[in-house]
């Protein structure tokens, strides 16, 4: 395999669970969003980037040394912090920084992978997926990173991801196997919302999130065969896919009249993931961002109106 390509795959691998979080309600503002640089054409360290809704002002936000990666970016609900993970492959924690990439701090600590958060509507508790010991589940802790508590509970069959609340905060969304579950903010009353993955199979629902107005969850799935963005009801009725093929990592615009995503673009012999944005019908579908090693994982930055 040629260095180049390589590098390229260990991109994907990376940048690939960076995953879109939750939306809250208010003006457009600022997109987060992942994106990959190569060193040596060996490996692949992922940094926070923002631009503008329209994709001009692409502006590096964080810069770490080398081995360290960070991704998982998400937006306070008044716009002026983002939560992130940081580390290496096996070993990240969750970070917290203003919304111009200043005054970064660390919340957690433990001897585990922790990834993946979103702040409550109420800017008062951060849901994130931690591993440990073979297990991966989900916690909550307050934004401050104290009092952590765990949510979900199970053995290493089972593996849980992408959290997000609701608008109301009465609810969590969340990936388990390669499904979508809701349930109460305290982790009770689960309940599933799309077709389990039988075994073997190569089905896949990930990545939800709530529309700003509570009502809808977009995700991605490959149920028709290409990934792509689909949308259901809150109860689970509807489910519906919209936008081109190879759309995922959904993330509804503040305003609830767009979604951005991740799209898996093939050129050159190999895939490479873009940040485009579209209606949230499904149509006008455009590209924001792209770099030569991949951008992908965008979050709204909710600005009052």
């Amino acid at each position: 395999m040629p260095a180049a390509i390589g590098v390229l795959a260990s991109v994907a691998v990376l940048l690939s669970s960076a995953t879109a979080s939750a939306t809250f309600p208010g003006r457009n503002g600022a997109i987060a969003f992942n994106r990959a640089s190569a060193i040596d054409n060996t490996c692949c360290f992922p940094r926070i980037f923002a631009m503008r809704p329209d994709g001009h002002d692409q502006h590096q936000l964080t810069s770490d040394p080398l081995g360290i990666d960070d991704g998982s970016a998400a937006f306070a609900p008044d716009g002026r912090k983002i939560v992130f993970s940081r580390g290496t492959q096996g070993r990240h924690h969750i970070y917290v920084m203003g919304a111009a990439g200043y005054h970064r701090r660390r919340l957690t600590n433990a001897a585990a992978d922790d990834s993946e958060p979103a702040f409550s509507p109420d800017g008062r508790r951060i849901v994130f997926a931690r591993h440990v010991q073979g297990v991966t589940c989900l916690y909550v802790m307050r934004s401050d990173g104290t009092h952590v508590r765990q949510l979900t509970s199970h053995g290493p069959e089972a593996l849980d991801a992408d959290p997000s609340f609701s608008p109301d905060g009465h609810k969590i969304v969340f990936a388990r196997n390669d499904a979508i579950y809701v349930m109460r903010s305290n982790g009770s009353d689960e309940r599933l919302l799309t077709p389990m993955a039988g075994s073997g199979s190569a089905l896949v629902a990930d990545s939800p999130d709530f529309s700003p107005d509570g009502r809808e969850i977009a995700f991605e799935s490959n149920r028709n065969g290409a990934l792509r963005v689909w949308v259901m009801h809150v109860s689970g009725k509807h489910q519906r896919a919209i936008g081109p093929a190879g759309g995922g990592e959904p993330a509804f615009s503040p305003d609830g009249r767009e979604i951005a995503f991740t799209r898996t673009v093939r050129g050159n012999g190999f895939d490479n993931l873009e940040v485009w944005v579209m209606r949230a019908d499904g149509s006008h579908p455009y590209r924001l961002a792209r770099s030569t090693f991949g951008d992908n994982g965008a979050a709204w930055q909710p600005l009052s109106e």
